[in-house]
């Protein structure tokens, strides 16, 4: 299958495991598509996480071959453990289940490995078992080529003299089939040069091809015409000086003879003839030839066992059960398999007998182990000592003096919506410090406790929660001083704490590049990310001036570490706030190098969330949509490589796909994005999150550009409904949600309740944001053409004449300014008549919505509107410039 090299990877600062697997050629595939198949089967491999399983690091392709990157094990196989001294068959069973262990995980994750022996198991210095060299691996299920009639045991006649063509000898025995093959091989008697290929197929015709039973295929190799001669060819490579077989045909299954398509019962075979192997000293099927031994298995003739072997009998029934001819007959599964190992009859007989033998010995050691597990439970509980005066778990129904400090600080400004603001914040802030305490502690046991997880692990666990609880200490810094502005940022200070599930995920984590070694620098870095949170904290909550003016003297820190990791994230958050001050040219830069450097250092998290924003930033600024499309496939893929976990983030990537697609007018692209991020989102933070209120909201605005009013009035409804059971009506973000429910409830023709949200939305926002804030343009517009619309076109006037000199004066954009110009218009028209202003009036509005793509309906409106008050009084593009 290739070569393993001894090799060091020197970002993870590590010794690894290098396997090259080449794709065969002459298998009946080219070797392109039989590249990528390996290639396709190495990432399943990589996929597992099992700890008796080897870790894959990484999978790849260099040139036409695939490559496996693999933790490098210190120890040595299974055959030279067994091979070093007598075991007891207790000692064996033990072994045998750690690595069956490894393959149950394996068949669960779809894998079926195809080349179990003692060989391809590691006993690892440290005593832990794994398997390992996947490398004839299948997905259960896979494509199976169809099955040939086979006949066990036909040879080629002896002296039946060279077939004719070329190809590399590597067989021996042979089957009967019929089919078609092509090419040939050497001579008679021609030595065996790959101990992998092993079995001839021998066409109807006479004709003889290589076919490899190890890999299962019923594909046809170069033929090979080979008389099974030990004397005329030399020692054969896959006998023993004894003429026992050794190698993979020594643990195949039936089913590998015959070319019949494998599953975890084949395993499961191979298991257990390793396992009979093991416990008695020789393995069940005996064949000096690869031609016997086939016929043997495939016919169930088992040798018998050796007298003198003291092997319990119970164990002996669950050994031969799995080496059953018919797969069928084997147990259920290797799970199966393990319980009946575990399960030994008699255990209990002796363990109440021992129990009662040395019960006074256990009472005494008891109060030890006991103590002993106790205090290490105890030091794992003690991670929660770090949330004091930061943010403390919750307890019982009050709240620690901490808690209420933030809630007077939040109260004290004085914000109508500051005690939903808090509430909100409470009952996030609990969830989170909920969730990080019960992971640190429960990786703190599987550690100290329960011994499942390496130390190595554990530190990797513990830096990335540590990271996550400097978000944390910082923001609720912040809070405790809050202002009106963290009071109204709060809510979206809290969701964007990067989450605490990645912490879980081993493989990522093992992923990303070690911490600088040298102390000093280590702790350097650690002071720049302390700060850093400081900063995002300090953005998060809206104090945008405090969090700019460190961040550049971050940058330059960082950079003087030389550690790129930190460097990137430094990047990041200079970036964010470049794009927050609206200095989108600086913005994109800061992005882009920010993404590269974490390219550059493997930090996929940071490089990730840079082309996220890049899509954002420019699809809310004139870019090509080349340039768009470019950083949306990039952060697609960056997201693919992270893998699961990163929910959140992945939904503000289909959010700001969508926003880029409203400002291209593609209406219909933005709502299947929208819908995407809606599904994403409420995975990561649940159905009700505000979050996902937000993207309610931009799928109602989507869906009204469409032209489907009702649509948009249920969905926006739905978003209502979410910010009235989290942040209450009376916080900014639901003002938002009023205003554009009431020109949907206005188009729908529901006039009173577009009257009653537009106020409401008013009372919101004019404290809030002052009042010549551009936002309340909108709410103004639509109260206005409420009142209209219910006879009331006096006192729509005030509202749109002020909605105008906002626009004019703060907001040129045009579809706002048409709907605004028409309103006042027919307002105008109502009260007055047709006087030279409202037909002015008109005509601007029909220049604005020109300029609009997408707006061909609201100009058929307004056209229609002009036309049945006055027919002679078409509104025309030059009145706009009076």
């Amino acid at each position: 299958m290739g070569e393993v090299y001894a090799a060091y990877d020197p970002e993870l600062d590590r010794k690894i495991a290098l396997k090259l697997l080449q794709a065969r050629r002459g298998s009946g595939v080219d070797v392109s598509e039989g590249r990528a198949r390996l290639l396709r089967e190495a990432q399943a491999i990589a996929r597992l996480s099992d700890p008796n399983v080897v870790v894959v690091f990484d999978v790849g392709t260099f040139g036409d071959r695939v490559f496996l990157a693999m933790e490098f094990v210190d120890g040595r196989t299974l055959a030279s453990w067994l091979r070093a001294e007598p075991r007891t068959w207790r000692e064996v069973v033990a072994i045998f289940m750690a690595a069956g262990s490894g393959l149950a995980s394996a068949h669960r994750a779809g894998l079926v490995h195809r080349d179990f022996k003692p060989d391809n198991v590691m006993i690892g210095r440290d005593g832990k078992v794994r398997v390992m060299d996947f490398g004839l691996a299948r997905t259960i299920g896979a494509e199976v080529r169809k099955s040939r009639e086979l006949t066990i045991g036909s040879v080629s006649p002896p002296g039946s003299g060279p077939t004719p063509g070329s190809g590399s000898a590597g067989s021996v025995g042979s089957v009967s089939t019929s089919g078609s093959a092509s090419a040939s091989t050497p001579p008679t008697g021609a030595s065996v040069e790959d101990p992998g290929q092993v079995g001839t197929a021998v066409r109807s015709d006479g004709d003889t091809a290589i076919r490899n039973l190890s890999d299962g295929a019923a594909g046809l190799a170069p033929r090979v015409s080979r008389r099974l001669d030990l004397g005329s060819a030399g020692p054969d490579p896959l006998l023993t000086a004894t003429g026992a077989i050794r190698g993979t045909p020594a643990y195949m299954a039936p089913e590998q003879f015959l070319a019949l398509p494998n599953d975890a019962a084949t395993d499961q075979f191979s298991f257990c003839v390793a396992l009979y192997e093991g416990l008695f000293g020789q393995r069940p099927f005996a064949g000096r030839t690869v031609q016997e031994l086939s016929a043997n298995v495939t016919a169930g003739r088992m040798r018998p066992a050796p007298p003198a072997a003291r092997i319990p009998r119970w164990l002996r029934r669950v050994v031969l059960r799995g080496l059953r001819v018919d797969g069928r007959d084997r147990h259920p599964s290797m799970e199966a398999l393990l319980a009946e190992l575990a399960r030994e009859p008699g255990r209990a007989r002796r363990r109440w007998a021992a129990t009662l033998a040395v019960v006074g010995l256990v009472a005494l050691l008891g109060v030890g182990l006991v103590r002993a597990e106790r205090q290490q439970r105890t030091r794992c509980l003690g991670t929660d000592s770090k949330l004091a005066g930061v943010w403390e778990l919750p307890v019982g129904g009050g709240l620690s003096p901490r808690k209420q400090a933030i809630r007077r600080a939040f109260l004290a400004t004085g914000k109508r919506y500051a005690g939903d603001a808090f509430n909100f914040v409470s009952a996030a802030l609990d969830r989170y410090v909920t969730e990080w305490s019960d992971m640190r502690r429960d990786s703190c046991e599987a550690t100290n406790v329960r011994g499942e997880q390496s130390a190595e692990v554990l530190d990797l666990r513990a830096s990335c929660l540590d990271e996550r609880f400097a978000g944390v200490r910082a923001l609720t810094a912040v809070f405790s001083e809050a202002n009106g502005d963290v009071v109204s940022k709060s809510v979206q200070a809290v969701t964007a704490i990067r989450p605490v599930a990645p912490c879980a995920d081993i493989a990522g984590l093992r992923a990303v590049v070690r911490p600088p070694e040298d102390p000093a620098v280590r702790r350097r870095v650690a002071d720049i990310r302390a700060s850093l949170a400081e900063a995002a904290a300090l953005e998060n909550a809206g104090k945008y001036s405090q969090a700019s003016q460190s961040l550049p003297g971050l940058v330059v820190a960082a950079r003087a570490t030389g550690y790129r990791p930190v460097v990137a994230e430094a990047l990041l958050w200079l970036a964010k706030s470049q794009d927050l001050a609206g200095a989108n040219r600086d913005a994109e830069k800061s992005y882009d190098a920010a993404l590269w450097t974490a390219e550059g250092a493997r930090h996929d998290e940071v490089a990730a969330e840079a082309a996220v924003q890049l899509v954002g930033l420019m699809g809310a600024a004139p870019h090509p949509a080349a340039d768009v499309e470019r950083w949306s496939e990039q952060s697609r893929a960056l997201l693919e490589r992270l893998g699961p976990g990163h929910d959140l983030l992945a939904g503000w990537r289909a959010n700001n796909l969508a926003v880029t697609y409203m400002s291209e007018g593609k209406i219909e692209a933005a709502l299947a994005a929208d819908r995407e991020a809606l599904s994403l989102k409420a995975r990561a933070l649940g159905e009700r999150h505000f979050d996902v209120g937000i993207t309610l909201m931009n799928m109602a605005l989507a869906s009204y550009e469409l032209g489907r009013v009702d649509e948009a009035v249920e969905t926006n409804q739905r978003a209502m409904s979410i910010f009235r059971q989290t942040v209450g009506l009376d916080h900014p973000y639901a003002a938002t949600c009023l205003s554009n429910g009431a020109e949907y409830a206005n188009q729908a023709g529901r006039f009173s309740e577009a009257q009653d949200m537009a106020e409401r939305a008013l009372r919101i926002w004019e404290p809030e944001l002052g009042a010549e804030h551009p936002y309340l343009a909108f709410p103004l517009t639509a109260l206005g053409w409420s009142l209209i619309e219910q006879g009331r076109p006096k006192a729509a006037l005030p509202h749109l004449e002020r909605a105008l000199s906002i626009r004019l004066a703060r907001d040129q954009d045009p579809k706002g300014l048409g709907d605004t110009r028409f309103a006042l218009a027919r307002a105008l028209w109502e009260v007055a008549g047709a006087d030279e202003r409202a037909l002015q009036l008109t005509g601007q509005a029909r220049l604005d919505f020109a300029d609009v793509q997408g707006a061909e309906a609201r100009t058929a409106r307004l056209d229609a509107w002009a036309h049945a008050r006055h027919p002679h009084a078409h509104p025309h593009p030059e009145l706009s410039q009076r």
